[in-house]
């Protein structure tokens, strides 16, 4: 089972988040109930002493998940805290192994996105405790089946809960699963930063989940721009035609029209045909004369 907290940690971990509160307001200006936004993209080295508050919450955490885990599975679960290592997020993505189970979470209240990764030989693992197995598995390299992952998806909402707990002494954080992250998303991860490696300028994102897309854009040094991917893009783009309603009421699920200009057009185009079906145009004083002619 992982470490417990003894009262005197608890008292020290508390100090300390007061007097980072205090810092971080002194900087930041902002109010007693704010937190201060942190640029995973492009980030500011911590201190040590917000690294100690990091390493006592998870170090709590490892202990709750240990506890709530060995009664889940029926079986003696341990979890410890490892490290606490500072990254960005495109360097974090890298050193994930292939394949992994990984989570797109929210924050809330923040408006930002987080990551849970589980191993798939960690999840394979439990899978067959859960199955009725001994917990055994050797390991392997394939991704998790449809039916695997429904059965990991209980047990990352049951660590995000232990999480929860674990840092409402500094914060009250409800995280929770927004999506799971496919190889195809992270593969689009990948292909971003070698674009942005490549010397691009900006990257079009279209169609694709808000969770996915808010994570291209934390992970790259370029802009992005969003066309369909929710509104945590650095900047966005529409078909004039489509914002201009020019194709009636067929409209992807991601425009929004900003002027009925197709009604005005419609009737222009009918009104247009009905006047050359009645003989009524061209009319003389539309059409080119020799200068025999007179007119």
């Amino acid at each position: 089972m992982g470490k417990v907290l003894s009262q005197e940690e608890l008292d020290a971990l508390m100090a300390s988040a007061r007097a980072i509160d205090r810092d971080t307001r002194s900087r930041t200006g902002e109010g007693a109930s704010d937190a201060a936004r942190y640029d995973f993209g492009r980030p500011d080295r911590t201190s040590k002493d917000q690294i100690r508050v990091v390493e006592l919450l998870l170090e709590r955490f490892a202990g709750n998940l240990a506890t709530s885990l060995s009664a889940y599975l029926r079986a003696t679960f341990e979890a410890k805290l490892v490290s606490v290592e500072q990254f960005t997020y495109a360097e974090a993505l890298r050193s994930l192994p292939d394949p992994t189970a990984i989570y797109a979470l929210s924050l809330a209240p923040f408006d930002g996105r987080g990551a849970l990764e589980i191993g798939s030989h960690v999840a394979l693992t439990i899978i067959d405790r859960l199955l009725g197995g001994r917990g055994r598995c050797a390991p392997v390299t394939r991704a998790l089946t449809e039916i695997e992952q429904n059965v990991m998806d209980a047990v990352a909402r049951l660590v995000l809960e232990r999480l929860s707990e674990s840092v409402r002494p500094v914060h009250d954080v409800q995280f929770k699963v927004q999506g799971r992250e496919p190889q195809a998303a992270r593969q689009l991860l990948e292909d971003a930063k070698r674009l942005a490696d490549a010397g691009v300028f900006a990257i079009v994102l279209e169609c694709l989940p808000t969770e996915l897309a808010d994570q291209i854009t934390a992970s790259i040094p370029v802009p992005t721009i969003g066309i369909g991917a929710g509104s945590g893009c650095d900047g966005q783009i529409l078909v004039y035609q489509d914002m201009l309603g020019l194709y009636g009421d067929r409209k992807p699920r991601f425009v929004k029209v900003f002027a009925d200009a197709g009604a005005v057009m419609r009737e222009g185009f009918c009104a247009y045909a009905e006047a050359v079906r009645k003989g009524e145009f061209p009319e003389p004083e539309h059409a080119f004369y020799t200068e025999e002619s007179g007119e």
